[in-house]
């Protein structure tokens, strides 16, 4: 891209207190320096500034996922998982999980499809490597999961998050989460299709703003007579 947006991954201490800070801020759910230590962060960064951020971890790592934590702290939630499990053939040792992504709303379309580039290249990479089957996400955000259907083939979960669980910041009555998975066979396509999306969105919003500035232009040098 340009060395005015670029990215680090596993940065030190300082950049991992940041990310969470900045990301907890965001999703007002908390996550803890120990998961992000043993997964592999990825840093964005506009000049000396962090501007967003994700999150790829695996079961193999040592980390436990972050998306079924929120089946932990009962019995019915552990058999809720079991059952998931058993139903969608999920080993978590054949997974990972693209998680805790968060990005500064004023970034612009290119450096967003650069981020989004780079999740998916690291994603692909890390498939090929240990030879995952699964890739999981999700969010408690509606126009993240909007956006993560266009990617994501499969809902594992879709339900409420008490806010008593813990590891959520939130005071509300709950929190509706989605969680999605999708074949690692179908990663690539998934991949391009998407990047595409963002390609083509970005492509028209720059049209449909020239053809605004334009059209008032020529609004502004006709005159209109009336009566």
């Amino acid at each position: 891209m340009t060395h005015n947006f670029y990215y680090l991954k596993n940065p030190g201490i300082e950049f991992l207190q940041i990310y969470k800070t900045e990301y907890e801020a965001l999703s007002k759910t908390e996550v803890s320096i120990d998961y992000l230590q043993k997964a592999d962060t990825y840093c964005f960064f506009s000049g000396p500034k962090m501007v967003g951020g994700l999150v790829l971890a695996s079961a193999s790592n040592g980390n436990s996922f972050r998306y079924f934590s929120i089946f932990e702290g009962n019995e019915d939630g552990v058999g809720t998982l079991r059952a998931l499990k058993r139903k969608f053939g999920v080993n978590e040792k054949e997974a990972v999980e693209i998680s805790c992504i968060w990005m500064k709303r004023k970034i612009i379309p290119k450096y967003r499809i650069f981020f989004y580039r780079i999740m998916l290249s690291e994603t692909l990479k890390l498939v090929k490597e240990k030879g995952y089957r699964y890739i999981f996400g999700g969010s408690v955000e509606l126009h993240i999961q909007q956006f993560q259907e266009q990617f994501f083939s499969k809902v594992f979960y879709l339900g409420m998050k008490p806010p008593q669980v813990k590891g959520t910041l939130s005071k509300s009555g709950g929190i509706a989460v989605m969680i999605y998975f999708l074949d690692a066979g179908s990663l690539r396509f998934q991949a391009l299709r998407l990047l595409y999306n963002l390609i083509w969105s970005n492509i028209y919003s720059k049209l449909k703003s020239i053809l605004k500035i334009r059209w008032n232009s020529v609004f502004k040098k006709t005159k209109v007579t009336l009566g």
